[in-house]
């Protein structure tokens, strides 16, 4: 009794909590000790779960909707560099600012969204890649997106500093459409990133 009672005055008891039963006292007394000081949080923030908790359901469905809204930000962010999506560009005539890694260019957004970080490629010319698009301007001030109809700046900066920079007038000529570079893993994100927003 008196190793019983020595177990049981390191317990809270009150009328709030887990049910406890072991077959021994050794064993009640290990099982008493791992839930005193339990390891799940720090577990959990090892791994990266996220663990939520609320006196009121309605405050803890809160929580998770903010958690769930941001996870998608961020991955959002994640896969935004990766995204691409469709653009087609005319080059304007007498717009043409830098002919040469970074090339800089006036164009005509005929169909589609241009936004930075966009991979072009020429389509009359082999597909060939010349680089993505570093800045928009429209009017003088700097935007991340330009859409069709709109007449913008771009700067376009090789994608790959060991391969041969492209050039205009060399490679392209005023004559060649700008079309995005779309692959099959960006065509993958864009899936997944409409997939996750409807969760709800």
């Amino acid at each position: 009794m008196q190793d019983m009672n020595t177990v049981m005055s390191r317990i809270n008891k009150s009328d709030e909590g887990v049910f406890v039963q072991a077959s021994t006292l050794g064993s009640l007394e290990a099982l008493l000790e791992f839930l005193r000081s339990p390891a799940a949080r720090e577990l959990a923030d090892e791994t990266g779960v996220k663990i939520l908790i609320a006196d009121i359901i309605y405050h803890l469905f809160d929580q998770f909707k903010a958690y769930i809204d941001n996870l998608k930000e961020v991955k959002k962010k994640e896969t935004a560099e990766e995204a691409v999506f469709p653009c087609v560009l005319k080059i304007m005539p007498d717009c043409i600012f830098n002919n040469k890694d970074p090339i800089v260019v006036g164009v005509d957004i005929l169909d589609g969204i241009a936004k930075v970080g966009t991979p072009i490629c020429i389509p009359s010319r082999g597909f060939i890649d010349i680089g993505r698009i570093a800045s928009i301007e429209i009017n003088h001030k700097q935007v991340d997106v330009a859409k069709k109809g709109q007449q913008v700046a771009i700067k376009i900066v090789g994608s790959n500093p060991e391969e041969l920079q492209k050039m205009y007038g060399r490679h392209f000529d005023i004559g060649d459409e700008l079309v995005s570079h779309i692959s099959s893993r960006s065509i993958e994100i864009l899936k997944q990133t409409i997939r996750s927003l409807h969760v709800f």
